[in-house]
Order: structure tokens, then C-alpha cells, then sequence
């Protein structure tokens, strides 16, 4: 984390928002008032190999403009483009639910606990995530089931078309990337649920997309009342 809190003060001095307003930057964060000012007074975290909580500093470095890459020093710092609405009304909810009862990976992993798996526990959310085929040990690739219409693939390929999206994945050129995706989902059959950190650059071949995005994504093995199983994949942008 070597450079943390100096790139995290020069963006706050920076930010005509937020400079000089510590305080204020910490409670529109939904952080403690003086967690910002603890942060920078920490110089444990010019040696750590970890640093402060992801969800909070994602909401940091939104308010001030930069990326999580630059305040983690793996990215120069760029001016930022404003997205397009519908993937800026969909990063906006990601961070409200961050501290909500909002849909949220955290509450998603806590509904599979309770529920046992049972996909009407999800239901309320279901438009929020995608349904895949449960993988078989043999098979070599992901087979989608149905896109919701508010999930991250929905946004991004602009359709809920489970082809087009299907479509996409196959024609993956980066393979690696397709073989990794395909063992988590067998991961999370084997063991109910996984949360992964993701990150995204891929042209798509069957669209002009390219693809570029940090998400978080969780995958959770359900079971409907027929007994029939699939996979849930809840996507959350971060910044």
C-alpha cells in the first residue's frame, strides 16, 4: 500500500468538494466522521500489504472522482468519464446498497444461509442477476439460462437476449478467462456459494463493446421447488 495515503490526500486536495472538508468527504463516504482523517494519520499503511475496507473506499474514491486502481497505485490517475446513465444509475445503487438492505452480496450470501438455497428466497432480486446452468464436472463451457433486466450483462450487451450473452461468453477471446469463469461456477455448485473480485477488458467479438469494469460477483448454487438447480449471478459495479 506504499503511497496510499499521500494519492488518497492529493485527490482529496484535489476535489473542490471535498478539500479541506475531511469530515464531510468521511460522512457522505457512510464512513465514521474521523475514519478518513485515521486513515491518513495511519503510516502503518505505507508498509501493509492490505489496506482499509474495499466497499468503504470504492465510495471514497466515487465522491473524489478517481478509480479504487489509482488510490491503490496500480493506475495513473485519469480524469474520469462520465459513464452512460444507465450504467451510472446502476454503479449509484451498487454503492447505496453497499450499506442498505438494498440487493448486495452480503445480502445475497445472507439469504442463501437462511433460505438453504431456495430460489424463491431470491426472487425479489431476481431481475438483478443472471441464471446459468449448473456445470458438470465434464462440461467446457457456461450455458446460460436467462439475463435479468437489471444485471450488469443486461446493461453492459444492452438486451436481456440469454443468446447474445451466451454469444459473448463463447466467443471469449481471452480463453483463460472463459476456463476460470467455467471452474468457479463449479466451485460454487460444490460449495453452495462464492464471492470473487473481477476484473473485466475484453473487447466483445459478437458486439462494438468493449468491456472494461471492476465488479464484484457473486455466484450462488439455488434450488426451486421442483427441485431443479441453477446458478445466480449477481454482479455489483465498483469504482
Amino acid at each position: 500500500m506504499h503511497g496510499f495515503r499521500a494519492r488518497l490526500k492529493a485527490a482529496i486536495e484535489g476535489s473542490e468538494a471535498y478539500r479541506g472538508k475531511i469530515n464531510k468527504l468521511s460522512a457522505e463516504a457512510q464512513l465514521g466522521d474521523k475514519t478518513i482523517y485515521n486513515i491518513l494519520a495511519d503510516e502503518r499503511l505505507d508498509i501493509s500489504k492490505t489496506g482499509p475496507g474495499i466497499f468503504g473506499i470504492s465510495r471514497v474514491a466515487s465522491l473524489l472522482g478517481v478509480s479504487l486502481d489509482y488510490l491503490a497505485g496500480t493506475a495513473p490517475f485519469s480524469k474520469p468519464i462520465n459513464p452512460p446513465s444507465a450504467i451510472k444509475s446502476h454503479l449509484d445503487n451498487s454503492l447505496l446498497a453497499q450499506n442498505t438492505e438494498q440487493i448486495s452480496s452480503d445480502l445475497l450470501m445472507r439469504l442463501f444461509i437462511r433460505s438453504g438455497g431456495r430460489l424463491e428466497a431470491f426472487e425479489p432480486f431476481l431481475e438483478k442477476c443472471d441464471q446459468y446452468a449448473i456445470p458438470m464436472p465434464s462440461d467446457t463451457k457456461l450455458r446460460v439460462l436467462n439475463v435479468g433486466s437489471e444485471s450488469l450483462a443486461s446493461i453492459t450487451l444492452k438486451t436481456t437476449d440469454s443468446a447474445v450473452l451466451q454469444a459473448a461468453i463463447d466467443t471469449l477471446a481471452d480463453r483463460e478467462v472463459h476456463d476460470r469463469w467455467l471452474n468457479e461456477y463449479k466451485i460454487a455448485e460444490a460449495r453452495g456459494a462464492i464471492t470473487t473480485f473481477e476484473q473485466l477488458d475484453v473487447q466483445i467479438q459478437t458486439q462494438p463493446i468493449r468491456a472494461r469494469m471492476d465488479y464484484i460477483r457473486t455466484l450462488i448454487a439455488v434450488e426451486d421447488k421442483n427441485g431443479r438447480r441453477k446458478i445466480l449471478n449477481f454482479s455489483m459495479l465498483i469504482v
